[in-house]
């Protein structure tokens, strides 16, 4: 049988929410940024719309020629913006994990 700091500590892990992975969302990215794919992974929805709506204009904007300048800057800000999501979610469940130790 357990003692209570073992018990503690299972259920903080068990608690805690999960690591993500940064290749997962770059995958995500590659195939389904146009539709949010990283931002649902990741559990922003309102960044996911955000996502949506931004590829689908500059979708549009490659007939008249301006979306050829500015879907690379979206990519570009798009990855910098998954990976320090990435870093932000991670570091938070470590810091919470260690809390659930410390305790």
């Amino acid at each position: 049988m357990p003692d209570n700091r073992t018990a503690q500590v299972l259920l903080a892990v068990a608690t805690a929410p999960p690591q993500k992975s940064a290749g997962v969302a770059i995958a995500l990215w590659f195939f389904l940024a146009a539709f949010g794919g990283p931002w649902w992974y990741l559990g922003r929805p309102g960044s996911a719309i955000g996502a949506i709506v931004l590829y689908w204009i500059c979708g549009a904007l490659l007939v008249v020629g301006v979306g050829l300048f500015l879907l690379p800057i979206l990519w570009i800000i798009d990855l910098l913006c998954i990976f320090s999501t990435i870093r932000k979610h991670n570091r938070q469940r470590e810091q919470q994990l260690r809390a659930a130790l410390a305790a």
